[in-house]
């Protein structure tokens, strides 16, 4: 299904229309290329009077074409895949800052999200909640301090 792009208060005046896909077509009914940016993500530029062009993320657009947003402070938008190649409308939702830093493929040192050594040779593992650390507990083995980080991960990942 394609919908008119209105992005910016419909600054475009119909003239681009976007697909549950990511994918834009013109006026003309011809499909866009788009490129990839510095951090990875489907950029397109979209023309508004007078040559003038704004460059937008794909994702921002389906977002604003078929999402819903939630809450008024789920002002980003989230791959929940983690993928920032799948921009299909059922792989982007709105979400707060806090929850996209969260939804990270990021690791460290252990090779578990959440999860630290201890000087007494243990893991202990932690999770941010509203900008709080919160320490879930020391654990003998990293798998076993993850699991409790997934744990909470995966309680206030509910509320997206």
């Amino acid at each position: 299904m394609w919908r008119t792009i209105n992005y910016m208060n419909n600054i475009y005046n119909n003239r681009y229309w976007i697909n549950e896909a990511g994918l834009v077509k013109n006026k003309d009914d011809k499909i866009l290329k788009t490129r990839k940016n510095n951090s990875g993500y489907s950029i397109i530029d979209l023309y508004y009077g007078g040559g003038l062009k704004k460059t937008i993320p794909i994702h921002r657009l389906v977002g604003e074409t078929f999402c819903i947003k939630k809450n008024i402070n789920h002002t980003d938008i989230d791959h929940i895949d983690k993928d920032k190649n799948n921009n299909h409308k059922d792989n982007i939702r709105f979400i707060d800052k806090s929850g996209n830093n969260r939804n990270t493929n990021k690791k460290n040192e252990t090779g578990f999200r959440g999860v630290s050594f201890c000087n007494s040779g243990k893991f202990k593992s932690a999770i941010r909640i509203n900008g709080v650390k919160k320490h879930l507990g020391t654990f003998n083995t990293p798998e076993e301090a993850h699991e409790k980080y997934m744990e909470y991960y995966n309680m206030i990942m509910e509320e997206y």
